[in-house]
């Protein structure tokens, strides 16, 4: 393992604070020579230390992360971070991974008692100053309350007006009242007003949306803060009055289903093939024996009218063993499986990142090596950024999940699920499954001239 130096350049008061590159460096290179810490590298970043969003930062943490470094060297706590909250951060993510920590101004060494002792007294102080801010905050938050004033993302079927107070948004307030209606006077379960207003009205409404709005208090006219209710703050949506009878509808339609728990499998780990969703459980019980059957489905599908898209937990259970029998280790890392178009992309868009990160490792060594003056740094640094933000959007979006197993580590995981998962109770299952699997993929196909169908596993992707 080796030894992070981290430097922080900020290039706008570089020569206002007197403290160069090459003093830092200087400094920080003595002290490793003094302490002994060997194999050295580098981390640059140009900018602000008001928060810790900088490349190089996030580059040596994960670097940690990943135990290629032991130790981490800074030229003093401000170069690292401006908030005591942040750096106490930081220092127990280190501890975590058995990775020590040191600033030379500060003399501060995490495997020294005196070290640990400042870092505590530190904490300490962060603390009562995070602590403190809450308290103001949320004071000033309920305060604000008791005068009508709102300070939160605005509820639906309300606007904000200029004083920041909560006014109904008329078209919006008449589709929820007409959803009430639809429960109230015509029968309508929640669910059934929810599909109703889809259908016909296209709102964009989750299913359990009625089901939370009626029991938010800005609903019947009053806002809630930490628990406390102010009472009539502004115009209500419905009168408490039809809000009552609606929670006394759904009280006297709960089944108490909703509380059972049940130890499905394959939980959230089932993509549908039409529209990629994730599907849900679908339970019935047999009476004859009074077991539950599992399935999975595709709401999302069904919402919108599509083809039914369902499959059996003990068919997707034979399809996964079937699968990591026949599961092939050569070249797992590039050919294993066909990539799609989308894969492609994201894998056009990995090597650019790459040639993105090279590139600004080119332009740091040119500014040490004082071919570059500070404002070219600067300027070329916010350039590579920006580019970077632009792909990882881009990448978030398309929202392929990669594989990152080794051949070594897929190779165990296949051992092990051919040797052990039959044997497995219900419940160990369950835990393997979420453990090890992050997304599973199938195709159902209908069979020639039978009603039947053969589902297949097209992807696996592994934790």
């Amino acid at each position: 393992m080796g030894t992070a130096i981290y430097v922080r350049v900020s290039t706008g008061k570089q020569q206002e604070e007197g403290i160069s590159l090459e003093t830092q460096q200087e400094r920080i290179l003595a002290y490793c020579e003094m302490k002994g810490l060997k194999n050295i590298k580098k981390y640059i970043d140009v900018g602000s230390a008001r928060d810790t969003n900088r490349t190089d930062y996030q580059k040596m943490m994960n670097d940690v992360e990943k135990g290629l470094i032991s130790n981490v060297v800074i030229y003093k706590l401000d170069r690292l971070n401006r908030s005591n909250l942040d750096l106490l951060k930081m220092v127990e993510h280190l501890k975590k991974h058995n990775c020590g920590f040191h600033s030379t101004i500060d003399n501060i060494d995490t495997s020294s008692s005196t070290g640990k002792l400042q870092l505590n007294m530190l904490g300490a102080f962060a603390e009562h100053e995070s602590n403190t801010i809450s308290e103001r905050v949320s004071d000033n938050m309920m305060t604000l309350a008791t005068k009508g004033i709102w300070m939160s993302s605005v509820p639906y079927g309300f606007d904000l007006s200029p004083e920041k107070r909560l006014v109904i948004n008329e078209e919006e307030a008449k589709l929820f009242r007409k959803a009430c209606s639809l429960i109230i006077n015509k029968g309508y379960s929640f669910l059934g007003a929810y599909k109703y207003m889809a259908d016909n009205y296209g709102v964009d409404w989750s299913p359990d949306f009625l089901l939370k709005k009626i029991n938010h208090e800005t609903t019947v006219g009053n806002i809630m803060r930490n628990g406390i209710v102010t009472y009539n703050t502004h115009e209500p949506l419905i009168s408490i009055e039809d809000r009552d009878r609606l929670l006394e509808i759904r009280k006297s339609n709960h089944t108490g289903r909703a509380r059972n728990t049940y130890n499905d499998i394959f939980r959230r780990k089932i993509k549908c093939y039409q529209c990629k969703s994730t599907l849900v459980l679908n339970v019935t019980r047999r009476r004859k024996n009074k077991t539950y059957y599992y399935s999975y489905q595709c709401s999302d599908c069904y919402r919108r009218g599509r083809k039914s898209v369902s499959v059996s937990e003990p068919v997707l259970e034979r399809s996964l063993i079937k699968y990591m029998s026949n599961l092939s280790l050569s070249g797992f890392q590039s050919v294993e499986i066909k990539q799609n178009d989308n894969e492609k992309k994201y894998a056009e868009l990995k090597l650019k990142l790459d040639k993105i990160n090279r590139k600004r490792d080119r332009i740091q060594r040119a500014w040490i090596n004082e071919k570059m003056s500070d404002n070219d740094l600067e300027k070329y640094s916010r350039e590579i950024d920006r580019e970077e933000q632009t792909i990882k959007e881009e990448m978030d979006v398309m929202g392929i999940a990669k594989r990152e197993l080794s051949i070594e580590e897929l190779s165990n995981l296949k051992l092990m699920f051919q040797d052990a998962y039959e044997d497995l109770t219900r419940n160990e299952k369950l835990e393997f499954i979420q453990k090890h699997f992050k997304e599973i993929h199938f195709k159902r196909t209908k069979l020639d001239g039978h009603y039947k169908y053969r589902v297949d596993l097209t992807d696996v992707i592994f934790f």
